[in-house]
């Protein structure tokens, strides 16, 4: 739905702009996307990369972006992606959730042709937290240390639940997947300007996923 699209991530953001005008104390940090991007690169995206939005949801996320950049220009503007956490419903949460929990499904199908950076949301908060307290502005890309395939994240769940994968995880291709909505192929992110400007180390995404794994394992047993 591109008006939908647009109304939400562009207007929506238009409007929650125009009031922090005149308000001098107010700080907006916006959240975005990897998929303003179209995936051609072969090595991670930095700040400076052109964008080339690839569907409605990407070129909306996209105006939002210049919504901000041009009523807000002291705003920080954050482009994350792949993010999952012990509670949340994205596809990432739900993979971790259902394996983690044991009661994942009899077999899933991950893409073999799509890289990005599997990233927790509590780093991303920790990360936010960060940037406030150095009070700096402008446009960052923060995400996990390294990249990786749905396949090997998936199988790296598996692994790290002492579960074998070899008969739950099936390989699959992008254009098997005959999305109506196209995806970047490749979207890891360099978050070094992030991490000199902070002085923050965004750790690997292997040691973020133990992490929440550790984190679901620990409710489940109380």
């Amino acid at each position: 739905h591109p008006s939908q699209a647009f109304q939400v991530n562009a207007e929506g953001v238009k409007n929650i702009c125009m009031p922090l005008l005149e308000d001098v104390k107010a700080k907006l940090i916006h959240i975005s996307t990897d998929y303003v991007f179209d995936g051609k690169k072969e090595s991670p995206y930095v700040e400076t990369d052109p964008v080339n939005p690839l569907s409605f949801y990407a070129e909306s996320k996209l105006k939002g972006e210049e919504y901000v950049k041009r009523l807000l220009p002291d705003a920080i503007i954050l482009r994350v992606q792949w993010l999952y956490g012990a509670r949340g419903k994205s596809f990432a949460s739900k993979l971790i959730q259902d394996i983690t929990n044991g009661s994942f499904a009899e077999k899933y199908r991950l893409i073999q042709d799509r890289i990005g950076d599997p990233t927790s949301v509590t780093d991303i908060s920790k990360a936010i937290e960060a940037l406030i307290f150095k009070e700096i502005s402008g446009l960052y890309h923060l995400s996990a240390g390294g990249a990786c395939s749905w396949v090997e994240f998936g199988k790296t769940i598996f692994t790290l639940n002492d579960l074998r994968w070899e008969e739950r995880v099936e390989v699959v291709w992008e254009e098997e997947m005959k999305r109506p909505a196209k995806r970047p192929r490749f979207s890891s992110f360099s978050s070094k300007r992030f991490e000199e400007m902070v002085g923050v180390k965004m750790i690997p995404w292997q040691m973020q996923l133990h992490q929440v794994i550790a984190q679901l394992r620990g409710g489940r047993s109380k």
